[in-house]
């Protein structure tokens, strides 16, 4: 539905317009670009509209980050049609305005050199810097001043200018510690958009020519050749998975293609060179030209761009912050081997963690009152339905934490933000494996900010204070490295093993949301005389059959998928949701994006969640710990 946008043409106006909107305590989510907007702007307002009170987008083509005046002249403009898509996604407010002078956005500036440009970091350097001179000073003097007409809560950026993206976090760090901490916003980093063959979304795509188009899918075609071979041939070293993509790249996109740069580098630990030896987490980064046009792209080749994390931004109050990864589950084979009285049977079954995640940002606030919880959720899988308080597994494991923790805390409160992503109740869960990212996370925050470095800081202890709130938490500790286990007996025994081939297996998974419990599954159940044996190479549950008999509304979902596709759907455990899997050629076909929350299912289920996943080969872990000042 389209609503009445406002438009501002100064942006006096409009900081005026932001800062009557937060003093009547609206939450600001704000979106810069540069307009010529595509649905990879739109995807940014539509997460900025689930999270926040009201939507703040400015358009504006920056003449301080273009390196040649032909650049600038040759950006798209159509401020009207902008508008009109801005109004139909949801925006609130969309500005715009002039570089200088009264209706500028340097208005105290009569000529571009009176303009202070704004000191950049060590993620400038290297790559975008050596083609494109000043670029990222100019992004970060216009960024820094959006910031302050916005006052934002929350900034949304895309994660195709990956680099701009460290620079801007490292611009956020220096404001924290200035004058204007009330503009400093939350940053958010949203997965790169792409259209059906793979190609990133960007402006500069309506330049190109249907050949420079196709030419151009050379960029993806290399980066994913590069997660191949992380992620199924186990190279680690950046130069020879460098020189491998580079190869590909010149292969695929032959003379219509001209390279800039192909590079790895370790997201955490950002170099102007390439690292050298083995990586434990890596980006690759391409810059090239097709048809007179700059593009750029980048993939994470440990983890799905889809699902990418967000920088741990330092807000003020704050005396530390963890960022922590949950991943989802699937069960590819699950055999029963007895009933008990008790209602948990025994099984035998293998558990992988998939590359749908949640996030747990966990900080210690400063305050009055200490050691009080506070749970907020929040993403596209996030529902009324999930508590926030001590019936969420989140809040019982970060209490098991902090009980176990024998130092003095600060006075201040613990802050849970649960970013959902995994579908919850009538499809995966994600509980257990977000019970027991909080452990994990808070454990490692009270390190931080406590005066004792013990507590539950033994994997073994972790375990068996998660073995406490459900059979399934601990395996997300215990195969922590390798994101694969089997687990015998009632669930309390869980055995890490090496993921092996299913590191070179894809999965499709539909969460259709039909409620189909444990309880009636189990009760349906018809024990087999002789069981199958464990064998990790097939997929296979014997529950299957009993859970299509006491839901006869997922059998039907089962059986139209399998008719549509050609391909037997299984269910995952004992719940409902449904996978098949994909071949690498299926894959590719089916595009290279992660998932995608309430689309239809294809043509015969609406679904709570739909997409194309691959084994982690971690379980939880964290990301990312600050300590602001």
């Amino acid at each position: 539905m389209t609503q009445t946008i406002e438009q501002r043409q100064s942006p006096r106006e409009a900081q005026a317009w932001c800062q009557a909107a937060r003093s009547a305590g609206k939450r600001i989510g704000f979106v810069p670009t540069m307009g010529a907007l595509h649905e990879g702007h739109i995807s940014l307002v539509r997460r900025a509209r689930e999270e926040c009170d009201v939507v703040v987008v400015s358009v504006f083509v920056n003449p301080l980050q273009f390196g040649q005046q032909a650049d600038l002249d040759a950006y798209p403009r159509d401020f009207e049609a902008d508008a009109l898509l801005l109004a139909q996604a949801g925006c609130d407010l969309v500005f715009t305005g002039s570089l200088i002078g009264e209706m500028g956005f340097f208005p105290e500036a009569q000529a571009l050199e009176e303009i202070v440009s704004e000191v950049v970091g060590k993620s400038a350097q290297g790559l975008e810097s050596e083609f494109r001179t000043g670029h990222f000073e100019g992004v970060a003097t216009i960024v820094k001043r959006l910031f302050q007409i916005a006052v934002p809560h929350r900034a949304y950026f895309g994660a195709k200018d990956y680099q701009q993206t460290l620079v801007i976090r490292e611009l956020t760090a220096r404001m924290l510690h200035g004058d204007s901490q009330d503009c400093v916003p939350e940053l958010t980093i949203c997965p790169i958009a792409r259209d059906t063959k793979g190609l990133a979304l960007s402006s500069r795509n309506l330049r190109l020519t249907d050949t420079g188009k196709a030419t151009a899918l050379a960029l993806v075609g290399a980066l994913t050749l590069g997660r191949h071979l992380w992620r199924v041939e186990g190279l680690r070293d950046a130069l020879i998975l460098q020189s491998a993509m580079e190869s590909e790249l010149l292969a695929l996109g032959g003379p219509g293609l001209t390279l800039e740069y192909m590079a790895i580098r370790d997201p955490n630990s950002w170099s102007a060179t390439s690292p050298e030896g083995d990586l434990d987490q890596a980006i690759a980064l391409v810059a090239a030209h097709v048809d007179g046009v700059r593009l750029i792209d980048n993939m994470r080749l440990d983890v799905v761009a889809s699902n990418e994390a967000p920088p741990l931004s330092p807000r003020a109050g704050e005396l530390a912050a963890v960022l922590v990864e949950a991943p989802a589950k699937i069960n590819p084979w699950l055999e029963v081997l007895g009933r008990q009285d008790t209602g948990f049977h025994e099984v035998e079954l293998t558990m992988v963690c998939i590359d749908l995640v949640d996030h747990l940002r966990i900080s210690w606030v400063r305050g009055d009152v200490a050691g009080s919880i506070e749970l907020t959720l929040s993403g596209p899988a996030a529902s009324a339905d999930i508590p926030v308080d001590r019936g969420n597994l989140v809040y019982r494991a970060a209490e098991l934490a902090i009980d176990a923790y024998p130092g003095t805390l600060p006075t201040g409160h613990l802050r849970i933000e649960l970013h959902k992503r995994i579908p919850s109740r009538a499809g995966l869960g994600g509980g257990s494996s977000d019970a027991a990212a909080a452990l994990l996370g808070v454990v490692q925050l009270l390190q931080q900010v406590g005066d004792s470095k013990g507590g539950m800081t033994k994997a073994a202890d972790q375990s068996a204070a998660l073995a406490t709130l459900g059979s399934d938490c601990p395996f997300f500790l215990e195969a922590a490295s390798t994101g694969f286990g089997k687990c015998t007996g009632r669930g309390e025994i869980v055995e890490a093993i090496h993921p092996g081939e299913f590191m070179g297996r894809s999965f499709e998974l539909v969460v259709p949301g039909i409620e189909c419990g444990t309880s009636q599954v189990f009760g349906a159940l018809q024990l087999p005389k002789t069981p199958r044996g464990f064998d990790p190479g097939i997929l296979f549950n014997r529950l299957e059959e009993a859970a299509f008999s006491s839901c006869p509304k997922l059998a039907q979902v089962a059986e139209a998928l399998t008719t549509e596709t050609g391909d037997t759907w299984h269910i995952s455990g004992s719940g409902s949701s449904l996978f098949r899997e994909l071949d690498q050629a299926l894959w590719m076909e089916l595009g290279v994006s992660g998932s995608s929350f309430g689309a239809p299912a294809r043509r015969v289920v609406k679904s709570r969640h739909e997409g194309k996943h691959r084994p982690t080969g971690y379980g939880v872990r964290i990301l990312d710990i600050v300590r602001p000042g």
